[in-house]
């Protein structure tokens, strides 16, 4: 485990799942959902699938944890925000919340 993500989980209670061009930062709820806070990847290995990979690890832990539904957002005021939510989409998740500037998004747990 990182600095990175000891401090997260430390500071926020979000796990992390790694590699060496990315990191993603989640944390399971009682209720059966998982939400998934930032996927971050590198310049470099942008345009590799390595954030569905990510998200893939990040659903077989939240089915094992017996989870029904990944929770995901995309905060307007970011950077490239539209094309996040243009691969959310395409990727089958559904908006289902507005709340100030974040759209939240969910996708059942495969």
């Amino acid at each position: 485990m990182s600095l990175y993500s000891e401090y997260v989980k430390e500071r926020e209670n979000f796990d992390t799942v790694e590699s060496e061009s990315g990191f993603a930062t989640y944390q399971i709820y009682d209720n059966g959902e998982c939400y998934i806070k930032d996927i971050f990847v590198t310049k470099e290995a942008r345009n590799t699938k390595l954030s569905y990979e990510m998200e893939e690890q990040i659903n077989n832990i939240a089915k094992l944890k017996n989870c029904h539904t990944l929770i995901g957002s995309v905060c307007l005021d970011g950077f490239n925000s539209s094309k996040s939510l243009q691969i959310l989409l395409n990727d089958k998740w559904l908006i289902y919340k507005i709340v100030g500037n974040m759209i939240f998004v969910k996708k059942e747990v495969k």
